[in-house]
Parts: C-alpha cells; structure tokens; sequence
C-alpha cells in the first residue's frame, strides 16, 4: 500500500504542477535570453500549440491517479507498472519533441521563473525512477519466488 501512496502523491504533484504550468506565458524559445525573453506562444507556427504537451501531462496523470485511487489495496502487479513506464516515456517523448521544435524546458525554468516545470520534470522522473525500482524488486522476487518453488 505504501508503494500505491507515493505513486498517488507523485501523480498529484505531476497533476498540479501541469496545471499550474501554464499560469506564466508557457514555454520559452530557445535562444532566449534574461532581458529578452520571447514566449512559444507568440509565435503562429506549431510552436505555439507546444504548451500543450506539459498541459497533456495532466490528463494522463489524471487517468494514473484514478486508478491508483481504484486498487489503493491491492499489490501492484507488473503489467500495471510496465503501463506507467510506457506512459512516462511517451510524455518524455513528447517533451523532447518540443525541445526539437525550438522551444526551450531550461531556459523556461531559468529566464521565465516557471517552477511548476521544473516540479513538472522532476517529478515525472522520479516517477519514471521509482516504476523502474517497483519493475526491477518485482521481478527480482518473482524470479526468487521461482526458485524456492523448484526446490520443492
């Protein structure tokens, strides 16, 4: 149960740190400097719909959080955390997609002061870092579980 409580806490850190995100202009572009700081969204190129990537994060992880509510009291079964590393990848994907877009995540957080992006960033890779922690201890102990089972 411990494991589903801090997976919840990190989906509703990763669920108000997207919504907040988007309180300041957004995302920077890249090249952008401490005195002159231009937003994505002033531009009408698909750069100006990136801002939705981060804001898309909270969608997911609402999807994440209502399911963690839902099985609260059952053990968490590796499918189910093999799901939450595929979605953190996808957003990972989608993050680095606007940094090739020409949108910048540090320079945001630097010029622009956005601290819901770097809560944001960094709460979805310890989200990512704890999944693989959750896959790696269950495995390692269905594997062992295997094992005594053989020497019956």
């Amino acid at each position: 149960m411990v494991k589903r409580i801090i997976l919840l806490g990190l989906s509703v850190l990763l669920i108000i740190s997207s919504i907040c995100f988007s309180r300041p202009k957004g995302l920077v572009v890249r090249g952008s400097t401490g005195d002159s700081i231009q937003y994505c969204t002033e531009y009408q190129d698909s750069m100006a719909n990136d801002n939705v990537v981060i804001e898309f994060g909270k969608i997911v992880f609402l999807a994440v959080l209502v399911i963690q509510i839902i099985f609260l009291k059952k053990k968490i079964p590796l499918f189910e955390i093999s799901i939450y590393l595929i979605v953190c990848l996808f957003l990972t994907g989608l993050i680095f997609a606007v940094q090739s877009d020409g949108c910048s995540i540090w320079e945001t957080v630097a010029y622009a002061k956005n601290v819901p992006l770097l809560v944001y960033i960094s709460a979805l890779i310890l989200f990512f870092g704890y999944c693989v922690v959750l896959l790696v201890k269950g495995i390692v102990d269905r594997k062992r579980a295997g094992e005594v089972e053989n020497r019956r």
